[in-house]
């Protein structure tokens, strides 16, 4: 979805007093910025391997009024993340390999989870995208995630709002 088309949802999540996150898994990020910003987006996340300069990737996202997220790659050391995480809102572990959607939760994840729940600053938020299910997502939130990205459990089901519950459900 490109910015242009954003408008109508931004509109509608922010009269439900929800905030708009976009996810950029693209390179050279910056490019989009200025327009996800004009079209609704509250906050952009960026993967560390798009970039060469994180804090100015940050700054800029912060002149456009957004809140800033930083995604790693599961074969992106955590270390790395949490060197940068002082330019950053939240924290965004990916739980498969950016590509597609429907892929099988990486098991190693939850241990990255855990190692970034302990190193980040307590003010970050850690957010995990890719492969959460009803089976893991009590064990994505055990290991530190306090934002948890669910795209194909729930859109590739013909019941939207019963996937959402059986979702929250497992969670709690």
């Amino acid at each position: 979805m490109g910015a242009v088309e954003l408008k109508p949802i931004a509109d509608l999540v922010h009269s439900w007093e929800g905030v708009m996150d976009v996810h950029l898994m693209v390179e050279e990020p910056e490019r989009m910025i200025p327009a996800y910003a004009a079209s609704g987006a509250d906050s952009v996340t960026f993967h560390l391997e798009a970039t060469d300069d994180v804090s100015a990737l940050a700054a800029l996202a912060r002149e456009h009024g957004l809140q800033v997220g930083l995604a790693i790659n599961p074969d992106t050391p955590v270390e790395d993340a949490v060197a940068e995480a002082e330019h950053v809102d939240l924290v965004l572990c990916m739980g498969v390999v950016p590509g597609y959607s429907g892929q099988d939760f990486i098991p190693e994840t939850l241990g990255r989870l855990r190692t970034l729940k302990l190193a980040l600053p307590t003010d970050k938020h850690l957010q995990v995208d890719g492969g959460v299910t009803n089976e893991n997502v009590r064990s994505v939130w055990e290991a530190g995630a306090t934002l948890i990205v669910a795209g194909s459990s729930i859109f590739q089901r013909e019941d939207l709002p019963r996937a959402y519950r059986r979702l929250v459900q497992a969670l709690v």
